[in-house]
């Protein structure tokens, strides 16, 4: 466009309102006296909001401005990204303001002369409130009449404290300087951050531990910093925070804890991020005491026996108002002693550092065991010979067999104290009769009365060694005479 006075992009002279509108391309007034000239509006006695002009703006005498040539009126949410060239009175934005002047800036090159400036040229009884200008593009570093802000500056959400981002303007944060949201349909969601336990592992019921929230930034891709809203609901234990933590850089740290064991999928979401994000835990429940639900049913014992655990039921309280019972073994057992009697013995039962006891009695066992019936040769050679017996019965328990040898015309002696019933007596001479006999022996030392005898011949060294074939194979027991 090329006009003489009150040139604009999009009107020269302006009284009503203009919104929601923009001009490009280049303006000119190079003709004869021509001055005021915008890249949007010439002259703005009325209003201009959400709007803005790009290209090139340029007029042969003074008032030229990247937005309007002059303001008496009100421009508010509006930019200029025009180059602006003039004489005198030139800026960025208006050349001329004897209005008002909110939420704005300007980028474009402003190579003016005097009364010049990077928003605005001459602001004689003019207002500018909350309006900035790229002090690296325009080359300009006046102040009074719009804040100089570098290039870097200008495409960060911080700078613009106060205008609003929510429905009027956009911004890509270290991107882009701010639009108008009406300039598109829609606008990229840059939104998003990580979430993770501080310290990893399990956690307990009742305990605090921190979340740990990294990198989040706003849907401009801008870092979140000061006291924002964080929200944190389990699927166990539904809402767990909903308050207000400090964000530095993006980074956070929320403290919670949890009062229901089990495997906690957190749901975490944080203001002016669009999506949430989940994190898993484990969280153990904490024993605080044990308890014998039952004692074992053995609790009276001869000395000597062993300590029978059968029926005993034990339960932990946790501290998530649960009982469990718990599975104890000899591991967890301490205190029994059965060596010597006791009328009351007490019992300690330990897992995870809690115990409770339950009490035996340890009495003597004067009862000796049945003496071992049926004592038999089961095999012989030359130089040895098997023996079995059946097995001795004791209100206690047999601990072992002692078994006795006497060859001829020799006394008895012990050979074995085997634990079970049978035994082979090695190293004998052939041809030779031995006599035996065998007792039991309870856990508290009390024997038993001896077995009948019984007499056995060794096999001839004739027969070759070999069994008992080739030899008369005999035994006798005394009590009983009868040759097997």
């Amino acid at each position: 466009m090329d006009g003489k006075e009150a040139a604009g992009g999009l009107a020269g002279h302006n009284e009503g309102t203009i919104t929601n509108s923009w001009a490009g391309g280049k303006v000119t007034a190079n003709r004869g006296p021509s001055h005021i000239v915008g890249g949007l509006v010439g002259r703005n006695a009325g209003a201009i909001t959400n709007s803005y002009a790009a290209g090139e703006v340029s007029g042969a005498g003074p008032i030229v401005g990247g937005l309007s040539g002059s303001n008496t009126g009100i421009i508010q949410n509006s930019y200029a990204a025009a180059a602006v060239t003039g004489s005198n009175d030139v800026g960025g934005l208006a050349g001329i303001n004897r209005g008002t002047i909110t939420n704005c800036y300007a980028t474009g090159q402003v190579p003016g002369k005097s009364r010049s400036g990077g928003l605005v040229g001459d602001n004689t009884n003019g207002t500018v409130s909350n309006s900035y200008y790229d002090k690296d593009t325009t080359g300009r570093s006046d102040t009074g009449k719009g804040t100089p802000k570098t290039t870097g500056e200008m495409k960060q959400l911080s700078t613009f404290a106060g205008w609003d981002f929510a429905s009027v303007w956009y911004i890509h944060e270290n991107n882009s300087c701010p639009r108008l949201r009406w300039e598109q349909e829609t606008w990229p969601d840059y939104s998003g951050f990580h979430v993770a336990l501080e310290i990893p592992g399990s956690k307990k019921v009742d305990e605090a531990f921190s979340l740990r929230i990294t990198d989040a930034k706003g849907i401009f891709e801008n870092s979140l910093n000061g006291d924002i809203k964080v929200t944190i609901t389990s699927n166990q234990s539904g809402q767990v925070c909903n308050g207000t933590i400090t964000f530095t850089g993006g980074d956070a740290t929320v403290p919670i804890t949890l009062n229901v064991s089990g495997e906690h999928h957190l749901t975490v979401e944080v203001d002016a991020v669009t999506n949430s994000q989940q994190v898993t835990v484990t969280v153990v429940a904490v024993l605080e005491r044990i308890e014998i639900i039952k004692p074992p049913a053995k609790t009276q014992y001869f000395v000597g026996e062993a300590l029978d655990l059968t029926g005993l039921v034990v339960a932990g309280i946790y501290n998530d108002s649960k009982t469990r019972e718990l599975t104890i073994t000899g591991a967890n057992i301490s205190g029994f002693d059965s060596s010597a009697s006791a009328e009351t013995q007490v019992i300690t039962v330990t897992y995870e550092g809690k115990s409770a006891t339950f009490t035996v009695a340890i009495k003597p066992d004067t009862e000796a065991p049945s003496a071992p019936a049926n004592l038999r040769s089961t095999g012989k050679t030359t130089t040895s010979i098997s023996l079995a017996w059946d097995q001795a019965t004791d209100n206690a328990g047999v601990s072992h067999y002692e078994v006795e040898m006497k060859p001829d015309s020799g006394s008895w002696q012990q050979v074995a104290a085997p634990s079970g019933t049978a035994y082979t007596q090695t190293n004998l001479t052939p041809s030779t009769t031995y006599t035996f006999r065998v007792r039991a022996v309870d856990k508290a030392g009390n024997p038993s009365s001896w077995s009948a005898e019984l007499m056995v011949s060794t096999g001839s060294s004739s027969s070759g060694g070999g069994g008992s074939s080739g030899s008369r194979d005999s035994s006798y027991n005394l009590q009983s005479p009868v040759w097997h």
